[in-house]
């Protein structure tokens, strides 16, 4: 079976180093484009996206996603819904939001729309500014594109301005053989 400290991920050590200067490569790509790597976490900035890619099949790509949307400001005592341009067929992993601007009262929820009816923060948020949620999701695949619902629960909108970042994954298909 051979030297077991010789072998590693596949077993060869031809394809070993491949894989190390693959991931070297990829190190020196990525500081420069803002990320960092501290032990076992990569952090990326300024980014809305990362790609894991299968190195030997350079296909069938997961991508991480991030969109951010700011509402600006809100009028209204009913629903107010924002097209996210969240395409259908994602995986969406999770929800943070932050009051930018504060409301002229009242509370709100949101919950997505269209491709997605989950609720993402359903009733009593503060309208104070600064005020941060943040939701992990069951994974959940849209059905179509999907918005963002924003309702009051007492009050109105008026004047309120959040800013919201969802986290979602998307698949691609691996090319035929």
């Amino acid at each position: 079976m051979g030297n077991k400290s010789n072998q590693f991920l596949n077993g060869t050590i031809e394809n070993d180093q491949y894989l190390l200067k693959r991931i070297n490569l990829l190190t020196q790509q990525m500081t420069a484009a803002n990320a960092a790597i501290a032990g076992n976490t990569v952090i990326i900035n300024n980014n809305t996206e990362v790609v894991i890619q299968n190195a030997l099949e350079a296909t069938g790509n997961a991508t991480f996603k991030s969109l951010r949307y700011n509402t600006g400001a809100m009028s209204g005592a009913s629903w107010t819904t924002f097209g996210l341009g969240l395409p259908g067929g994602v995986t969406i992993l999770g929800v943070t939001a932050n009051v930018d601007v504060a409301g002229a009262g009242g509370t709100w929820g949101v919950s997505f729309s269209g491709g997605s009816t989950t609720p993402c923060f359903p009733n009593n948020n503060s309208i104070i500014v600064n005020t941060k949620a943040g939701k992990n999701f069951v994974p959940e695949v849209t059905t179509g594109d999907t918005e963002l619902a924003f309702l009051p629960d007492s009050g109105s909108l008026n004047d309120l301005s959040v800013t919201v970042i969802i986290y979602y994954l998307e698949l691609a298909d691996m090319v035929d053989v």
